[in-house]
């Protein structure tokens, strides 16, 4: 994880990655962590401690649907996920890739 931390925090320029507001400063995963390689920029979204605790973990059901919270069958590089109000595909790479639909 201390690898990918500051790749994490530059591709979101250190702002929550679901609300966009300077708050916290907190790595999540989105498919659960088990062994180094959960430990890539597709898996993991930079969240402030509200967002964290209160959009994404005290809510799975729709944490699962916008795609904060990827099942174990599913590739989190290949799930959409919501950021900021746009779909989008997160890359290992520390690219976002958009998607043609925005909310």
């Amino acid at each position: 994880m201390r690898q990918v931390r500051p790749l994490l925090r530059a591709r979101a320029d250190e702002v929550c990655e679901l609300c966009g507001e300077r708050r916290g400063e907190e790595a999540h995963h989105r498919q659960k962590r088990r062994g180094p390689d959960r430990d890539v920029l597709s898996n993991l979204l930079w969240l402030c401690s509200a967002c964290h605790h209160v959009r994404v973990h005290a809510h799975p059901s729709d944490a699962r649907l916008m795609g904060w919270i990827v099942s174990e069958v599913e590739s989190p590089a290949a799930t959409p996920v919501f950021r900021r109000g746009i779909l989008v595909l997160l890359a290992d790479s520390g690219e976002v890739l958009t998607t043609d639909h925005s909310y």
